[in-house]
């Protein structure tokens, strides 16, 4: 068994070592998916929309049941319930390659869905409990990990895939098989009850009335539904610009890492220059990005842009409930309503331009959509900066 965790012990980097471990698996359900599109739509002779479901079902799940683990915190130890989690995730995960069939993806994507629907606050609830005094910090080694299995899992399958080096029901198991060894690992880390909380239901109360948390929602929603539609249909869209499977999946592989660059690197940078309108020029780089990937013959601009401009946008969205509020009750309400309701809206977005593609819509027309989504997203930023308290 592994030393207790906390943070006079020498064993305190395991504390570092269990957030990243557990976070880099929380994208790799829908991520591993992205490159493999053209793939899943020629082999199982299936529908733009159909497979867009795969990716869609888990951001659904995300916001469905963004509260479950107030409930599971309830019944078991964090830890244990983390471990849990992310071994049913695996066997989800490592089921497509045993049944490669449209109905066992789409089972794997609802299961995998209400597991990381759970794994993202219970992480977020084991940074809390066991580094309250580096709580910033452990969010971004938190974050950076989801960024960090997103853009493996997005590079790797891909790469996997058009190199012949395997198939399509291989190239996505692979990622199930991580899961399995981070629940090994979570399932030797003993728990610590000194100073675990249970949430409860009483510390929240969500402000029906105040029009500005409405706002903030359809600012997380318009910001993530961007991203994901990006990650599930920028290969397809730059397959059809180059007629290059390899140079397309590379490209994405590209603007993955850039949205780890930008949700990392970008906003603290333009704050140490002083800039107090980070939000509005990231959400700029989003806008001038998109435009960019419309245009002949701009595409690593446009991923260059879109990519950091992504990255910072989702950094700067969850750091919105803070601004606009006052206090950590407050703070949390919104919190749990940005997510739930965002995610949940979020999940429309890549069914929308699957449902496009399917009316054979030509392709400046969807660049057209995502050009004003983009701007939305700018629309909606200038509301709420006005609001920040």
């Amino acid at each position: 068994m592994l030393p207790e965790l906390n943070m006079q012990s020498k064993a305190g980097w395991l504390i570092w070592a269990a957030i990243l471990i557990g976070a880099i698996n929380l994208r790799t359900v829908m991520t591993s998916v992205s490159p493999l599109m053209p793939a899943l739509i020629d082999e199982l002779k299936a529908s733009s929309i159909g497979v867009s479901f795969l990716y869609s079902i888990p951001i659904l799940c995300m916001g469905l049941f963004s509260q479950i683990s107030v409930w599971i915190i309830k019944k078991i130890h964090i830890e244990k319930a983390i471990s849990a989690l992310l071994f049913i995730q695996g066997i989800s995960m490592i089921m497509r390659y045993y049944s490669p069939g449209y109905i066992t993806l789409i089972v794997s994507a609802i299961i995998s869905g209400v597991a990381i629907a759970a794994l993202g606050p219970l992480i977020s609830g084991f940074v809390k409990k066991h580094l309250a005094h580096k709580a910033t910090l452990g969010m971004s080694v938190f974050t950076f990990s989801i960024g960090l299995g997103a853009a493996l899992s997005a590079s790797l399958s891909g790469w996997l895939y058009t190199s012949g080096t395997a198939d399509w029901p291989f190239s996505l198991a692979t990622w199930g098989v991580l899961s399995i060894l981070s629940a090994m690992f979570w399932l030797n880390i003993k728990s610590d009850n000194s100073n675990s909380q249970s949430p409860t239901n009483s510390d929240y109360t969500i402000p029906k009335k105040n029009i500005t948390v409405y706002f903030l929602v359809i600012f997380f929603a318009l910001q993530a539904g961007l991203t994901f539609s990006l990650m599930a249909w920028l290969t397809p869209l730059l397959v059809n610009k180059t007629n290059d499977y390899s140079l397309a999946t590379y490209y994405f592989s590209l603007f993955s890492f850039l949205q780890l660059v930008g949700s990392l690197i970008f906003p603290p940078l333009l704050e140490k220059l002083g800039s107090k309108h980070g939000e509005y020029i990231s959400a700029g780089f989003v806008l001038l990005g998109v435009i960019s990937l419309s245009l002949p013959g701009n595409i690593p601009l446009g991923l260059l842009l879109t990519g950091v401009g992504c990255g910072a946008v989702f950094s700067y969205s969850l750091m919105m409930p803070l601004q606009l509020t006052k206090n950590y009750k407050e703070c949390s309400a919104w919190s749990a309503l940005m997510l739930g309701g965002g995610y949940t809206l979020s999940s429309l977005f890549p069914l929308g331009y699957a449902v496009l593609q399917d009316k054979g819509s030509d392709h400046p027309m969807i660049f057209l959509m995502l050009i004003i989504q983009a701007a939305s997203l700018l629309g909606v930023l200038v509301f709420l900066k006005r609001r920040i308290v």
